[in-house]
């Protein structure tokens, strides 16, 4: 071999490393890019139910009975005179299929419970009076609305909206 062949053969070596080591570089920056975007994926789409709740698949107004049936004795006027009308109504409305379909849907569910809310405001109303327990309305609806992640999400950018305006 001659010294000409010799100096042609180190110049490759040495840029096929300084190629392979830029190349290596690279891939493992895309390497660590597509290992974050996965972690990220799974904490927010299925962590603990996930941030849109994908995971908890329970009828909300269930949710609510354990709440407040199961809770202490001052939430017995939530759970009598407005729970359990809301159920029994959701029971002559929906078979059990169709409020485990309408559960997989929180915003849908909300809806549904807040429509059939209002639809029987009088009567709920009535019977908080008679606990003298008016003000658990308002907490009730309070507590439905904090279930909706989206309407959560739009007081966010609302808040930041009017704020931004006032400056």
């Amino acid at each position: 071999m001659s010294t000409q062949n010799i100096i042609i053969a180190a110049i490759i070596i040495i840029i096929g490393f300084l190629l392979l080591r830029t190349i290596s570089k690279l891939f493992i920056k895309v390497l660590f890019i597509i290992l974050l975007l996965v972690a990220l994926a799974y904490i927010l789409l299925f962590y603990r139910g996930g941030l849109l709740d994908i995971g908890n698949k329970e009828f909300i107004l269930y949710e609510l009975q354990e709440k407040y049936c199961n809770g202490d004795d001052a939430d017995k006027a939530k759970c009598d005179c407005i729970i359990t009308p809301l159920l029994k109504e959701f029971d002559k409305k929906y078979s059990s299929e169709e409020i485990q379909e309408l559960s997989k849907n929180k915003a849908k569910s909300i809806k549904e419970i807040l429509e059939t809310a209002n639809a029987n405001k009088a009567e709920i109303k009535a019977c908080l009076k008679e606990d003298k327990s008016e003000s658990f309305w308002k907490d009730f609806i309070k507590d439905v609305k904090k279930v909706d992640f989206k309407n959560r999400i739009k007081q966010v950018f609302q808040y930041r909206d009017s704020t931004a305006k006032k400056k």
